[in-house]
């Protein structure tokens, strides 16, 4: 049998073509690296991983306690408050939608293994989106700067005053071995119905 010959053009196409499989091959995981996102790699200024947040020791919390803490459930980076009342409060009712209106309290304590008196919503204005951190602990009310929105935070945080269409949206609390860790939202789908929300990209 007669060997076919192989030009020289063929054999420099074909150590080409190798070398270009080689590069690939061994190229691969390392591309594969950098487009995978990396649970270590450093968050950008001022972000939150996704998922359950710590926000204080149950030992350092006092009555008339208000704790500020960022968060992420999934979308973004957000601004929670933590409240601590020697009262029993009021939580928000589920199955509400913005149309509701601006009083959705009157709902279950579904926190787990905290006091009873500890309470967190999302500092994010139900009307512009703002962020109301104005405390005033003698009156019970939160308020936004920008519009001048009222939240009775003791009573579900019902709206008393200003323009917000509806309450700020409540947070759910764990204890978790002497600390308080904000897991989720209480109602996913209220939290869906608020239209700055969505505007925002929140949900």
């Amino acid at each position: 049998m007669i060997a076919k010959k192989i030009s020289r053009r063929n054999v420099v196409k074909y150590a080409a073509l190798g070398a270009v499989g080689v590069t690939i091959f061994n190229s691969a995981p390392i591309a594969l690296e950098f487009i995978t996102p990396n649970p270590e790699w450093p968050l950008p200024p001022g972000q939150v991983r996704p998922g359950a947040t710590r926000i204080v020791s149950l030992s350092e919390l006092f009555p008339g306690a208000f704790i500020t803490y960022k968060f992420n459930f999934g979308r973004a980076t957000l601004i929670g408050g933590l409240w601590f009342f020697d009262e029993k409060v009021s939580h928000q009712r589920r199955d509400v939608v913005q149309g509701v209106g601006r009083d959705i309290s009157g709902g279950h304590n579904e926190n787990i293994d905290v006091p009873e008196g500890l309470v967190s919503y999302c500092l994010l204005c139900t009307h512009l989106g703002c962020i109301p951190k104005k405390w005033n602990p003698q009156t019970g009310i939160l308020t936004c700067p920008c519009h001048n929105g009222l939240y009775d935070i003791v009573n579900g945080a019902a709206v008393v005053g200003g323009p917000p269409p509806a309450p700020i949206p409540e947070i759910k609390l764990e204890g978790r071995g002497g600390d308080v860790w904000a897991v989720g939202w209480k109602d996913i789908n209220y939290v869906k119905s608020l239209d700055v929300y969505r505007n925002k990209g929140v949900v």
